[in-house]
C-alpha cells in the first residue's frame, strides 16, 4: 500500500519578495490548478497566514 501526506507550505520558508514573485507567475498561468495555487498563496499572504 502506498501512503501519500500532502503538506500546506506554498513557499512560506521564502522570504515576502520570492513569495510575490511566485503568485506572480503562478497567476499569470492557463492551467486552473496552476492558477488556484497561485490564488491560495496570494490569500496567505494577504491574511497574514504565511510567514518566512
Amino acid at each position: 500500500m502506498t501512503r501519500l501526506e500532502g503538506k500546506y507550505k506554498l513557499s512560506q520558508n521564502r522570504s515576502h519578495s520570492d513569495q510575490n514573485n511566485v503568485v506572480h507567475e503562478l497567476l499569470q498561468s492557463t492551467e486552473s490548478t496552476v492558477h488556484t495555487i497561485g490564488a491560495a498563496i496570494k490569500q496567505n499572504l494577504e491574511t497574514g497566514e504565511m510567514t518566512g
